[in-house]
């Protein structure tokens, strides 16, 4: 199969996947945030978060500088495979212990010990699976991704549901999510070891030393980004208590499930950024242009609708006992566009070797994201979190813009964006007049369909880039024009 055939299929495999994921994600934490009420769903997800956030220590960035080295030269995956898992390994045992410490020492309630000690089990379940996972991206066979994420979130909301409905609290939805990260991650290993390339196994100290050495540019900033996003998880727990961490996660949550499109975007161009940025700049620079093209045409509805639609919206997911969400998720929504070209020029930094602006950029986001939600959320509580994120998000766009385009990556031929504006406003107007008229579905459809064709009746998005737009926004074009 010729690599843009390839490229299609699997963004179309990765976004159908993602899109499951999301929408069985959402019906396991609606699951949760329902039987367990807001405070017990404030301390499941406030346990997530920690763990997630040492879940990126471990990786360290070897999941990055791994898909990027493979995808150059295949050859090197035996030696990234079996040093990755030794590497891992190592910080998964440090990590744990450092979790077990903190545990003992900050926390005063007894149900968020034993939730974070069976969670922390996670860590472990993800050294094999994410050494296996990144090899998927670099072979770019991401349609096995795409069966494990389906089966991933297959398993956990089956036996989620299950266990809530005969009576499960917290501790046995953390059992849950370990059981399904280790079915997954066997599954994973299958896969790899049958369907792309047979795993040999050769440690080496010195090989380690360098993945190290080089990965570390990697990490840095992805695991500040991490922090970036959950540390007003932490602050809000800490200031506020768990009932504000519910509220706000209840929120977060659905803006977290409408970035599955850019984020399977990012996932899909990063091995193609890597192959084009030093030896076809034109390719490169078309697949940046569309890239983000795309992703602020289909962001933009979103954004308007969820903002003026949120209260039906919260109603409708969560019940009233979240309608203090509706305020959250209007902020929050706003965040959805720089959100959603992060992760197209953060991957274009990554490709081009220019991750250490990526962590500049990022380091003085976390410390705008601590010292805002210092000073906001003990006066302005919900508000002022989200006020930060969406914040904080923007910056972080900028700076990944500044970045991009002092190097001459930048996508380019921006001025179409003023011809959005009129389709957005009418938009707005026409979503606001019938909010009260019909349900928030049928008015986000009608509002849409509304902002599409007004985008194509004047002018704003061409017969053409409608074309390109269902040939995985112009992927496929762009590689065939390079060949």
């Amino acid at each position: 199969m010729d690599k843009p055939h390839q490229a299609s299929r699997s963004f179309l495999f990765l976004l159908s996947s993602q899109l499951f994921s999301k929408i069985a994600g959402y019906l396991f934490f609606l699951l949760a945030a329902r039987y367990l009420g807001v405070e017990n769903f404030g301390i499941y997800t406030y346990a997530l978060a920690v763990v997630t956030i040492f879940s990126v220590f471990i990786d360290y960035g070897f999941s990055t500088f791994s898909i990027r080295e493979i995808a150059k030269d295949r050859e090197k995956a035996h030696l990234f495979l079996s040093n990755t898992i030794l590497l891992r390994t190592g910080m998964a045992v440090l990590a744990y212990g450092l979790i077990l410490i903190l545990t003992l020492l900050l926390e005063r309630k007894p149900i968020k010990h034993e939730v974070l000690l069976v969670l922390n089990l996670y860590l472990f379940v993800r050294v094999f699976a994410e050494s296996f996972d990144s090899l998927f991206f670099a072979f770019e066979k991401q349609a096995y991704k795409a069966l494990l994420v389906v089966f991933n979130n297959l398993v956990i909301l089956s036996f989620g549901y299950f266990l809530l409905k005969r009576g499960g609290g917290i501790l046995t939805l953390s059992w849950v999510y370990v059981g399904g990260a280790a079915l997954t991650g066997a599954l994973s290993i299958f896969l790899v070891s049958n369907k792309i390339v047979k795993p040999r196994f050769s440690f080496s100290l010195e090989k380690c030393k360098w993945i190290v050495k080089r990965s570390t540019g990697f990490a840095l900033p992805i695991l500040v980004a991490s922090l970036n996003v959950r540390v007003c998880i932490l602050i809000l727990s800490s200031l506020k208590g768990d009932l504000l961490v519910g509220l706000y996660n209840a929120a977060s949550r659905l803006i977290d499930g409408l970035n599955f499109v850019p984020a399977t975007l990012g996932f899909i161009i990063y091995p193609m950024f890597s192959r084009t940025h030093s030896t076809e700049s034109g390719a490169f620079q078309r697949i940046m242009n569309r890239a983000s093209k795309f992703i602020l045409g289909l962001s933009l509805p979103i954004v308007i609708g969820v903002s003026i639609l949120s209260r039906p919206i919260v109603a409708t997911f969560y019940g009233q006992e979240y309608s203090s969400s509706a305020l959250a998720l209007s902020i929050l929504a706003c965040g959805l566009i720089p959100i959603s070209l992060n992760y197209i020029f953060g991957h274009a930094l990554f490709s081009s070797n220019l991750q250490r602006h990526s962590l500049q950029v990022s380091v003085i986001g976390l410390s705008l994201t601590i010292i805002g939600n210092m000073l906001l959320i003990g006066s302005y509580g919900l508000v002022g979190a989200c006020i930060v994120t969406i914040g904080v998000d923007s910056f972080i766009t900028l700076g990944y813009f500044y970045f991009l385009r002092k190097n001459g990556l930048e996508p380019k031929h921006l001025t179409w964006l003023r011809s959005l504006v009129f389709p957005a406003v009418l938009m707005a107007a026409l979503v606001f007049f019938l909010k009260d008229r019909l349900f928030w579905i049928e008015n986000l459809l009608i509002g849409t369909l509304a902002y599409v064709l007004i985008s194509v009746i004047s002018g704003a998005i061409s017969k053409s880039e409608i074309r390109e737009m269902l040939e995985i926004f112009g992927i496929k074009r762009s590689i065939q024009e390079t060949t």
